[in-house]
C-alpha cells in the first residue's frame, strides 16, 4: 500500500513550505523592525470581519492605530493580522502600540511586534509547518515500513 507513504510525503512538503514561508515572513518583519522608524501609536478602532473557510466562519478582530508621521501629520494603519477575541476578555480602550514607519516612504507603516504584529502570524506558520513535518514523517515512515514488510 503506497498511499500512506505518499500522504506522508505530501504532509512533509506542505509543512516545509509553511516553515519556509513563516521563516521568511519572520525575517522580513525583523528586518523592518530594525530598519524602519518605530513610533508610538494609539488604537482608535477595532473593526471585525468574518473569515470563512468551507462551512466554518470565524469573527476576527483587527486594530486600527493612529500615529504621527515624520512630518507630524496624523496617519492610520490597520493590522494585517486579525485574531479571535474571547467575549469576556479585557480591552484597553487607549492601548498603545508600536508602529514601524518606512523612512523612505512614510505612507508605508506596519505593526510588526506585539500581539497585533505581523511577526506573530509568522510564528503560527512555523509552528503549524513543524507539526505537519513531524506528522508527515511518521505517516511516511509507517507507509515505508508497510511496503518493506509486504
Amino acid at each position: 500500500m503506497v498511499l500512506p507513504l505518499l500522504l506522508g510525503l505530501v504532509f512533509v512538503a506542505v509543512g516545509l513550505a509553511l516553515l519556509v514561508g513563516g521563516r521568511r515572513g519572520r525575517r522580513e518583519a525583523a528586518r523592518r523592525a530594525t530598519t524602519w522608524r518605530p513610533v508610538e501609536g494609539r488604537v482608535v478602532d477595532r473593526p471585525t470581519e468574518w473569515s470563512t473557510s468551507g462551512d466554518d466562519s470565524t469573527l476576527l478582530e483587527y486594530v486600527v492605530v493612529e500615529f504621527a508621521g515624520p512630518d507630524g501629520t496624523p496617519r492610520r494603519v490597520r493590522s494585517r493580522v486579525g485574531y479571535q477575541r474571547a467575549p469576556w476578555s479585557r480591552r484597553d480602550p487607549d492601548e498603545r502600540v508600536t508602529v514601524h514607519v518606512d523612512p523612505a516612504d512614510p505612507e508605508r507603516a506596519e505593526i510588526l511586534t506585539g500581539r497585533h504584529g505581523a511577526g506573530r502570524a509568522s510564528c503560527v506558520g512555523i509552528a503549524v509547518g513543524g507539526l505537519f513535518v513531524v506528522v508527515g514523517a511518521f505517516v511516511a515512515a509507517g507507509g515505508a515500513l508497510v511496503l518493506l514488510l509486504d
